[in-house]
């Protein structure tokens, strides 16, 4: 189990692949592309390192759109395309194309460069089929893992609802996040990802359960080493009424479904690692853990009041009844060009 910290500098993108047409055009060849740049049929000497006069580029664009009879919306709105692509998308930023079945996210790995060559993906079976992209203006990308829509969660569907070819969306980093991690570390507070499997109807009483117990993990991360089985219910009690509980959740309760936790002000690796060893406690998982972080005498402590309040919140029945499992997507290609840390359990 671990908790991956949030790089603090990365912006995020959507770079659609032509209504998906390009789909596979992106992902089999590692790019990102798109053909607002080609309509302005500037010549390029130098195609390897692109980087035109903002200016000048600026000023090419509003003419082109002149001629082609757009209002000045539509030529703000080119020029911002290819703006974007250009000047604002970094090396180590995250970018998603979408197609009509999935979503793929990828991290940049290049500046902005030109190829003429069109682009032929062959696919099919026998690789009888192919489809030509000629869009130049194009950038590297290591593509990380492929997201079924029908498992895309409702907040991040809502970052894909712009038509634009290229947008930002920095302010979605939390779905974005949840919809890929179990855990991580953003802004100082550490997030959980639960998702809920089943297609029955979802019982009250379960998600109260679910929703106590991700209570209970906050006092134990903040006062593990003064807990016990005694003085539990006076410690959860002093949280409730002075008003102490950071954790706050975003959900949707359908079925299936996701809710998305949030407990402020928890930055040391051994709260983080009770934190972490509770949730994974939520789907099953029997490991003690924190070994190296915490020593023999409190694991144990830890380990026999997590027993008893998991008994006494009934959550491993609720996460049977609610068929709860956290993210599970290979990202490591995504974190590639990282320098943070994992906070490990």
């Amino acid at each position: 189990m671990r908790a991956y910290q949030i790089p603090s500098n990365r912006r995020y993108w959507v770079v659609r692949a032509e209504g998906g047409a390009y789909y596979q055009n992106f992902v089999q060849n590692s790019i990102v592309a798109i053909g607002h740049f080609d309509e302005l049929e500037i010549q390029v000497e130098d195609t390897k390192n692109f980087l035109p006069d903002y200016e000048e580029l600026r000023t090419t664009t509003i003419t082109k759109a002149k001629l082609k009879e757009l209002n000045r919306r539509q030529a703000a709105s080119q020029f911002s395309q290819i703006k974007h692509f250009i000047f604002d998308i970094g090396v180590g930023d995250w970018v998603i194309t979408v197609s009509s079945a999935s979503i793929r996210v990828g991290l940049v790995t290049s500046t902005p460069y030109i190829e003429n060559t069109p682009n032929i993906t062959y696919h099919g079976t026998y690789q009888n089929n192919s489809t030509t992209m000629s869009f130049k203006l194009r950038r590297n990308v290591d593509w990380g893992p492929s997201i079924s829509r029908a498992n895309i969660p409702y907040g991040l569907q809502a970052t894909l609802k712009a038509n634009q070819t290229v947008f930002n969306v920095d302010k979605h980093v939390e779905a974005i996040a949840h919809t890929l991690y179990p855990s991580f570390i953003l802004d100082r507070a550490l997030h959980l990802s639960i998702r809920i499997r089943t297609k029955d109807e979802i019982k009250n009483q379960s998600m109260v359960s679910l929703l106590n117990f991700l209570n209970e993990i906050e006092i134990f991360a903040k006062e593990s080493e003064h807990l016990t089985v005694e003085n539990f219910n006076e410690a959860l009690l002093h949280y409730l009424r002075q008003h102490l509980l950071t954790l706050t959740t975003k959900a949707q309760y359908h079925s299936p479904g996701d809710i998305w936790a949030k407990i402020k002000n928890i930055k040391e690796p051994k709260n983080i690692a009770t934190a972490l060893m509770l949730y994974g406690m939520i789907f099953g998982n029997s490991t003690a853990g924190m070994d190296g972080i915490l020593d023999l005498q409190t694991r144990q402590k830890i380990w026999d009041l997590v027993i008893h309040r998991i008994n006494s919140t009934n959550i491993i029945d609720a996460s049977k009844d609610l068929k709860l499992e956290p993210p599970k997507y290979d990202t490591q290609k995504l974190e590639s060009l990282d320098k943070t840390q994992f906070h490990e359990l």
